[in-house]
């Protein structure tokens, strides 16, 4: 691991994330540098807009675009103090995959029903469905 993928490492662990998470970051990173063939950190603006625009030609979901947005908004703002490489790389926009629906009344009545029998269960659903919580 090189010195700034090892600053990187400490900053995520600052920031106390996930270890799933901070291996995400790291690995989203250094994808981007391999990408250009050179070191992140001499990557500008254009570079990043660039690759996240190659990752949607590569069919990626906005999702997985997200994090890679993510891990790069880190790694510039956090790692190297330089926020404005990412101040105008837009954020991809992810939309719910399957429209929601509430609840009918005979379903909310059986899932009551099938959690009467353990009293905390019930109140924690009774809750969920009272404040609208998903």
């Amino acid at each position: 691991m090189t010195p700034l993928m090892h600053k990187m490492e400490a900053a995520l662990r600052l920031r106390n994330l996930a270890p799933t998470t901070r291996a995400d970051y790291l690995r989203c990173v250094a994808r981007c540098g391999r990408h250009f063939g050179r070191s992140p950190d001499r990557l500008g603006a254009e570079e990043i807009r660039a690759f996240l625009l190659h990752l949607a030609h590569l069919g990626r979901a906005p999702a997985t675009r997200a994090v890679y947005h993510a891990a790069l908004r880190f790694f510039y703002i956090e790692t190297l103090g330089r926020p404005d490489v990412m101040a105008l790389v837009p954020r991809p926009r992810i939309r719910a995959t399957t429209p929601r629906r509430p609840l009918t009344r005979p379903e909310v009545v059986a899932l009551l029903d099938a959690a009467a029998s353990r009293p905390f269960n019930y109140t924690m659903i009774a809750t969920l469905l009272a404040t609208g919580l998903r």
